[in-house]
């Protein structure tokens, strides 16, 4: 006899404790590890640092770009401000200052054309023409024995030639005075020390292979070639002084052309154009700060959530590559179960559906109430089977729970009350219609029923065909 009753459709699965968050980390770029924070078994909360690069540089260039930010700032606050006469007094005196300096620095750059041109006469006259005899009628000679005869042409040649150099050079310092030409003086001056560089290395070079004879003798030579290294050092230093003094006075000239620009725009005031541009500076600085702590952050491993660490096997020290996992982590307070369903099944499941599961490791007494929260779209295959992966997730976080441990799940996927239903066994199938066996009486009759679900205790659905009270057998009597 059927009755109205409870209709329950069940899946049974089985599946992993899995965290619902675990990650295995590691750093954006190559390096050295330079501290490791975290250990196996740690609890870590969300954004906590757990290991870093030598990184050093990189914190001092977020200070500097963070600085660069301020000073920006602060100039626009000044623009927008105006300014104040103390400013304005400020700038006039360093002006002023600047003008002095200036001076300074073009008296430096004089008196170093004077110098080298003193040292460079000096290396020609008192130390090479120690050992060659100049003459600009009966020609140029060495006192001493040279068997490179080109090298002895070179040497002789050169030492004509920079006669002539050095009497243009004293022309040219002598018009210093008058003439405010002092950068192309600078020119020639550096391609007249690079000629007398070149004459003294050759005469280095000379006397190397000089020969003794019976007027010249080796301490001779000897005395020669160190007043000739005297000499080649001394040219190096004025080639030194000179440029130190070129640079020196650009620099000056150019801070005075600056303070006097300054100067100009203070008296002037800040116009919207200028205003704008400093604010654009602002915002310039800012985003070279951003990208400063974004290089920085890329040297360190931060806890994308709250968790455990299952994993940290790197020590301080070590080089490390980018990508490399170095520190795993779960979340320990959300775990949930993964579960891969066959695909006969699949179509049964929908998110929200209520679940008991059972560990193994605690056994069939011991139940946990969980909910399917999501079922892959895609299949898995696994062992050549399609299957689909569904989480579910425990109602209430428990810690005798841990992640790995096995489970065997029962999935409710339909729940009705008042259903009529049958045992499979006695509905059967024919010319594309469901008959169930209903005695009344004595009599048997085959009545035609619409069927719904089926249970997973293996019961059906009855929507139609059948009424609280029939009585249903398992076959029509054999006639």
């Amino acid at each position: 006899m059927v009755e109205p009753g409870d209709f329950i459709q069940q899946v049974a699965l089985a599946g992993t404790v899995v965290a619902a968050d675990s990650v295995d980390l590691g750093f954006a770029q190559t390096g050295r590890l330079g501290h490791m924070y975290a250990k196996v078994g740690d609890d870590v909360v969300a954004g906590a640092v757990l290991a870093e690069l030598e990184n050093d540089d990189l914190y001092a260039q977020v200070l500097q770009k963070k600085a660069a930010v301020e000073t920006a700032r602060a100039e626009l606050d000044s623009l927008q401000e105006g300014s104040r006469p103390e400013e304005i007094a400020v700038l006039e005196a360093s002006i002023e200052s600047d003008g002095i300096a200036l001076d300074q620095a073009r008296q430096a750059v004089e008196n170093a054309l004077r110098d080298a041109y003193t040292k460079a006469d000096d290396a020609i006259r008192n130390k090479i023409d120690q050992f060659m005899s100049y003459s600009q009628t009966s020609g140029t000679s060495l006192v001493f024995l040279l068997p490179d005869a080109q090298l002895e042409t070179t040497l002789t040649s050169e030492r004509v030639a920079i006669e002539g150099v050095l009497v243009e050079w004293k022309e040219r310092n002598i018009a210093l005075i008058t003439e405010n030409n002092v950068s192309q003086m600078v020119a020639f001056a550096q391609n007249d020390l690079k000629q007398v560089s070149v004459l003294l290395a050759d005469a280095d070079s000379a006397l190397s292979k000089a020969v003794t004879s019976s007027s010249v003798s080796r301490a001779n030579i000897n005395d020669w070639k160190s007043a000739i290294v005297t000499a080649r050092t001394t040219i190096n230093t004025s080639v030194s002084t000179l440029t130190s003094a070129v640079t020196t006075q650009q620099s000056a000239a150019a801070t005075l052309k600056k303070d006097i620009r300054s100067l100009a725009l203070e008296k002037a005031g800040a116009s919207g154009a200028d205003t704008n541009a400093q604010a654009a500076r602002v915002r310039s600085a800012q985003a070279e700060v951003t990208q400063a702590q974004a290089q920085l952050a890329k040297t360190i491993i931060r806890a994308p959530f709250s968790g455990v660490i299952t994993k940290a096997d790197v020590r301080a020290g070590e080089s490390v590559l980018s990508g490399s996992a170095l520190v795993s982590l779960i979340s320990r307070e959300t775990l949930q179960i993964e579960s891969y369903v066959p695909e006969i099944h699949v179509a049964l499941l929908a998110a929200g559906n209520p679940a008991e599961a059972v560990l193994d490791a605690y056994g069939a007494d011991i139940v946990f109430f969980a909910t399917v929260v999501s079922i892959d779209p895609g299949e898995t295959i696994r062992d050549g089977i399609s299957t689909y992966r569904a989480v579910l997730q425990f109602t209430q976080q428990d810690p005798r729970i841990k992640t790995g441990m096995t489970s065997n799940i029962t999935v409710t996927t339909r729940q009705k009350s008042g259903v009529i239903s049958v045992p499979q066994g006695v509905v059967t199938n024919r010319g594309g219609a469901t008959y169930v066996s209903v005695k009344k009486g004595d009599v048997l009759e085959e009545r035609k029923v619409t069927t719904g679900m089926v249970s997973s205790l293996g019961f059906v659905e009855i929507i139609s065909g059948l009424s609280s009270g029939d009585r249903v057998v398992l076959k029509m009597a054999e006639e």
